[in-house]
């Protein structure tokens, strides 16, 4: 299963200082989340057709549907929630499943 968060940056959020703190403080939290198998985050480079209001792409993906109930007991997680809510504008948040 995967999650993908589209999201803008907050006005006042320098997207290199984002970047930056995206990369460690992410990666130190993924290591207390039971269930996740990857996170990659994408800066949008290019709309090649159509519209598309967002500028990152952050996927997460997770072993199961307990993974990603988990998040909501772990305190590390969801101060990192809280810090990316303060730097993230306007977002979407899909839950995915591979198509067979």
């Amino acid at each position: 299963m995967k999650i993908f968060i589209c999201f803008n940056l907050k006005e006042d959020v320098a997207p290199d200082s984002f970047e930056e703190w995206m990369k460690s403080e992410f990666q130190k939290a993924l290591k207390t989340m039971k269930g996740a198998k990857s996170v990659e985050i994408r800066r949008v480079s290019n709309i090649m057709k159509g519209e598309f209001p967002y500028h990152y792409i952050l996927e997460v993906e997770l072993e199961n549907e307990m993974a990603l109930m988990l998040v909501a007991f772990n305190p590390e997680l969801q101060d990192l929630i809280k810090q990316f809510a303060l730097k993230a504008g306007q977002f979407s948040i899909m839950k995915t499943v591979e198509v067979k």
